[in-house]
């Protein structure tokens, strides 16, 4: 006699319930999901595919129980490596993706109507392999991954102002700022420069350690370590080694965390991007193509600089575009170089970078400057609102939303 009441129909229910967990990323808004935790986004995932396939094949029960199976195992290994990093986490996935697939084929050999849903098998084992596939082993969909990342700087506690036009990272000096960051917002942590212009650091590593470790389970840091802003191995030959140095002090103490470092690589500087490629985690592309001399913007510039990356062999997942949003012309400087672009400026930038830098394989944008500087930048994003100077606001504004659509 059947446990559930005749009017149930068990394999169909399996299936719309498998679909709509299946959904469920696809539909609510990406910064509801930041707030949940991978493991149960990445479980809830292996769920609703098990419910799919279960409702398809037979017999049923074994795809929920063999996916969820691997998808615990995965979750358990990471958890109990120490030290796992990206490479090791992608690993695993890599792994789990290939049982995965597996999984699927041998349910639909075992299937009695196998000869009837073999274009479905195959369609379901793609998927699997490419939702497990990508980088840091995420399952696409679900992940804060997915959600489009806008880092700006200079902004000192204005930055709920900047957070109002889409910004999303903020740039914070100290473990204490992250708890004035408003909901839905995550801090960069800036750990002083150092290998720019003097080859030392700002901050040795003793201090560098404590912070990180402070910093590292605090639920508004974005796990992204700003570590040194334009370091020029031609000044300091031995930059790259400390650098490197310093990405692995703080995977030692934070397996999960990130160093970024934002590289020149103009045409004073050209091989910067191949000495520093292996040096940190995340490499930001340096180009302001508008400057007063001409009077122009040359976005070719921003094709330039990332070919150089590019022949560095540094993969557009570890490129950060780091965008011009400021001019020179109030600034303290005796000889202003830079000029804030136009409305139109700021479309074609953001354009050729959309080209190179595809925002979804990007980290996150940077965007230089949402304040002045006194010697550097001066208009900047803050004055860019429509009354004095052009209105740059308003063109973020839609480009982020855009992004998110």
């Amino acid at each position: 006699m059947s446990r559930f009441p005749p009017h149930i129909d068990l394999k169909r229910t399996s299936i719309w319930l498998g679909l709509a967990l299946l959904a469920v990323p696809q539909l609510v808004p990406p910064d509801l999901l930041q707030g949940i935790d991978e493991t149960v986004q990445r479980m809830t995932t292996f769920f609703g595919l098990g419910l799919l396939v279960a409702g398809t094949f037979r017999p049923s029960t074994l795809p929920v129980v063999g996916l969820v199976a691997i998808a615990a195992a995965s979750e358990l290994l990471l958890t109990v490596s120490p030290g796992r990093g990206a490479r090791g986490e992608e690993f695993v996935w890599n792994v789990a993706s290939a049982l995965t697939a597996l999984t699927l084929v041998w349910t639909w050999w075992a299937s009695v109507r196998r000869g009837a849903v073999a274009s479905v098998s195959i369609v379901f084992g793609a998927a699997a392999v490419w939702l497990l596939d990508v980088p840091d082993g995420l399952a696409t969909g679900w992940t804060s991954a997915r959600v489009p990342l806008h880092y700006t700087v200079n902004h000192a506690k204005d930055f709920p102002d900047a957070a109002a036009i889409g910004f999303n990272l903020a740039d914070v000096s100290s473990v204490g700022a992250l708890d004035l960051l408003p909901d839905g917002a995550k801090g960069v942590l800036w750990l002083r420069n150092g290998y720019n212009l003097k080859c030392v650091w700002q901050r040795p590593d003793e201090e560098v350690v404590e912070i990180v470790q402070k910093a590292r389970d605090h639920p508004k840091f974005s796990g992204i370590y700003f570590i040194s802003d334009t370091p020029h191995p031609s000044i300091c030959p031995d930059g790259p080694q400390r650098i490197a140095e310093r990405t692995a002090l703080i995977h030692k103490h934070d397996p999960n965390g990130r160093s970024f470092i934002a590289v020149s690589g103009g045409h004073k500087f050209p091989e910067e991007f191949a000495q520093l490629a292996d040096a940190a985690d995340l490499i930001g592309v340096v180009v302001y193509p508008c400057n007063s001399r001409i009077g122009k913007c040359q976005p070719d510039k921003i094709n330039e600089r990332v070919g150089r990356a590019f022949d560095a062999g540094i993969p557009k997942e570890r490129l950060v575009p780091v965008l011009q949003a400021f001019g020179q012309a109030c600034t303290t400087n005796e000889n202003p170089y830079y000029q804030l672009p136009t409305v139109e400026d700021m479309h074609e930038i953001l354009r050729v970078w959309d080209e190179l830098l595809p925002p979804e394989f990007r980290p996150f944008d940077m965007t230089y400057s949402w304040g002045g500087q006194e010697r550097h930048a001066c208009p900047n994003l803050t004055m860019a609102d429509g009354v004095d100077y052009p209105d740059l606001q308003a063109v973020y504004s839609d480009y982020f939303k855009n992004m998110k659509q």
